[in-house]
């Protein structure tokens, strides 16, 4: 376990597994490759299925399953790092 501090980064090698817990207003970029394995098993050994997790514990927000960022989501997200100085 560690605390990052702003501005820091590391590497994690392809047999590790990731778990973050993050403060308010942290980004995390994540960058994946060159691909060492054909594919992950972490998810599948690791995450509880779908119909097993908790009650959101905010009225109305439900738990969603993994799946691609659209072009309308990347752009605002696009948005939010350049306006904080995180990309140009």
């Amino acid at each position: 376990m560690t605390i990052e501090r702003p501005g820091s980064s590391y590497t994690l090698g392809h047999p590790m597994v990731h778990q973050a817990v993050m403060e308010p207003e942290t980004v995390t970029l994540f960058v994946r490759g060159p691909r060492r394995k054909s594919i992950s098993n972490a998810v599948a050994e690791l995450m509880p299925s779908h119909d097993t997790w908790p009650t959101p514990s905010e009225p109305g927000r439900q738990a969603a399953e993994s799946r691609p960022a659209t072009v309308g989501e990347y752009r605002l997200m696009r948005t939010y790092l350049f306006l904080r100085g995180l990309i140009n």
